[in-house]
């Protein structure tokens, strides 16, 4: 794989490193409750494949810049906004990034966390509203 594209994956791991933080700061704050815990799972999946990545590529893996960053909540409503907003960044980010790399490893990685941020996560996080409004 070429260095852009490592590079560019580097990014989105960056991504997944501040929503696993966001996750662990409502998990720290209010307990094992969901959606958080399984959200901080699947986060922890995306990880360890995007770290895997670049390890098979013999380039060391970015550190999380985002561990013992992040503030925690005050409220589980503040926590699903700050979720939502880094969910959404994380998205959008790799649908801007698709169109800058060529290399198929790379291509399918940014669009599986494109698509765990879009259709999982973000669903998840309005349902987690909707069940807390009933």
């Amino acid at each position: 794989m070429d260095k852009k594209s490592l590079a560019i994956l580097s990014e989105g791991l960056q991504s997944e490193y501040r929503a696993r933080a966001i996750y662990r700061a409502a998990l720290d704050r209010f307990g094992e409750v969901v959606p958080f815990v399984h959200l901080a799972e699947t986060c922890e999946r995306q990880i360890d494949a995007l770290r895997q990545l670049h390890q098979r590529n013999r380039i060391e893996p970015p550190e999380d810049r985002w561990m013992g960053q992040i503030e925690l909540p005050q409220t589980l409503e503040q926590a699903r906004l700050d979720a939502i907003a880094a969910e959404s960044e994380t998205a959008d980010a790799c649908e801007r990034l698709l169109d800058e790399v060529d290399d198929p490893v790379a291509r399918m990685m940014l669009s599986q966390l494109e698509e765990a941020s879009r259709y999982q996560r973000l669903p998840l996080l309005g349902q987690s509203r909707e069940r807390r409004d009933a």
